[in-house]
């Protein structure tokens, strides 16, 4: 896939660790994680959904959050993206403590959230969308653009068409670029390919793992386990809202406790 050129030559880069800082094995970079999630409690006023939750999310790489339904993973996002209010705990991104901050202010920290649901306006053309996805920018909207066309053929090809007409794939193109639009430091997908056709997960999942490259932090979360853990740089196991396991995607797919844990659909 050819990257835009701008995004080839422009990434960002992480200060190192400090001392003392635990640093995950294998694909993982030695620098100082971008997210950092510990001991994270939420829900939505009733039983605690989340309850300790805690992972690091490195740029360039793609951490995956994995489990059964009712794990507790979509209220973790969005925690993490300021919808769901925690109850105790941190998320600090980039070093700054931006716990419970509004959706607004974290996009303008540099964290963009793509909704499982609701993430497009379909009423509006892709180039519209796209458009609306660059509010936080100050300008080179257009030039944005055209870069994500680069990335995105199928939406050049139907920049013109409203939303709503779009398949199921093109869609999930749609939302993953208008997250991109504002440049984001970190991309958090809640389930992207729930729903697709199976002809379109190995597209969209080739899309996701693409935009590590282009020096942004990926979280992804999703039920596909298998699937999910192939791509993922490091994944952690939500079970009952609860941390039970973490590691790299390609060892958790060889581990049995992962299988008596949770069967991940192939």
């Amino acid at each position: 896939m050819k990257l835009p050129r701008a995004w080839r030559t422009g990434l960002r880069e992480v200060p190192g660790s400090p001392g003392g800082e635990r640093q995950h094995a294998g694909a993982v970079s030695e620098s100082r994680p971008l997210l950092e999630v510990n001991m994270l409690t939420a829900g939505y006023g009733g039983p605690t959904i989340i309850a300790d939750v805690c992972l690091t999310a490195r740029t360039g790489h793609l951490t995956a959050i994995v489990g059964p339904n009712g794990a507790g993973k979509s209220t973790l996002i969005k925690a993490i993206a300021g919808i769901v209010k925690p109850t105790s705990g941190t998320v600090r991104l980039n070093g700054e403590d931006v716990t419970g901050s509004p959706p607004q202010n974290l996009a303008r920290r540099g964290m963009s959230y793509i909704p499982q649901v609701a993430n497009v306006f379909p009423s509006l053309t892709v180039q519209e969308n796209l458009e609306m996805g660059g509010y936080v920018l100050r300008g080179g909207i257009r030039e944005k653009i055209e870069e994500l066309y680069e990335t995105f053929p199928d939406l050049r090809d139907a920049r013109r068409r409203q939303a709503r007409t779009l398949s199921g794939g093109q869609r999930s193109m749609l939302a993953i670029g208008r997250g991109l639009m504002s440049n984001p430091a970190i991309l958090l997908l809640d389930e992207p390919t729930a729903g697709l056709a199976p002809r379109f997960l190995e597209t969209v999942w080739e899309q996701i793992a693409t935009i590590r490259t282009l020096g942004v932090a990926v979280i992804v979360v999703e039920q596909n386990t298998r699937r999910t853990l192939a791509y993922a740089d490091w994944a952690y196991v939500l079970v009952a809202g609860k941390n039970q396991l973490e590691g790299a995607g390609t060892d958790l797919l060889e581990d049995d406790e992962v299988e008596k844990l949770y069967i991940g659909k192939v």
